[in-house]
């Protein structure tokens, strides 16, 4: 049996990290106005629903080609990650638990996620020294408590400060 643990952590991006973050976020809030855009649209027009994740992935992929290169400056699976997030928020306002999604503002409270990949998570992640992220590097990270298990997501949040959220899996026996 797996159990997962979430821990936060306060982190310090250096100059060039904290300029990624801004790419991140920017992208990211970018790829989910856009989809909230689309979405609109093909509901007005056709009477269609999309799915973020499926139907817009492809379209993000094609803006990054041609109309919008500098999308690539972002981590692909940040992008992809806030198209999920979208699919969640619409179907929480469809069963009535939430409003409908609103459109992302620079102003507010930024935050992405990275899905780990499990492959190569050993090599970038030792618990409690160190923990790098796609495009980021390794990452300067308060550590307390020293996480347990392997990381599968990591969510950076930023308002006032830098924080990090590490979802650990680990086994359990019964």
């Amino acid at each position: 049996m797996k159990i997962q643990k979430s821990y936060k952590f306060r982190f310090y991006p250096n100059a060039q990290q904290a300029q990624q973050l801004v790419r991140e976020f920017g992208c990211a809030r970018w790829v989910w106005n856009r989809a909230l855009i689309e979405r609109g649209y093909a509901f007005k027009e056709w009477g269609v629903s999309l799915n973020a994740a499926h139907d817009i992935g492809s379209n993000i992929t094609q803006y990054k080609k041609k109309e919008y290169p500098w999308l690539s400056e972002a981590t692909a699976g940040v992008l992809t990650q806030k198209l999920m997030d979208q699919d969640k928020a619409f179907d929480n306002f469809f069963k009535g638990r939430a409003s409908f999604p609103k459109f992302k503002k620079k102003s507010h409270a930024q935050s992405i996620r990275y899905q780990l990949d499990q492959r190569i998570v050993l090599n970038n992640y030792h618990a409690g020294e160190l923990l790098k992220l796609p495009k980021l590097g390794e990452l300067t990270v308060k550590w307390s408590p020293v996480p347990g298990g392997i990381p599968k997501m990591v969510t950076v949040s930023q308002s006032a400060a830098s924080i990090l959220s590490v979802l650990c899996a680990r086994s359990s026996r019964n």
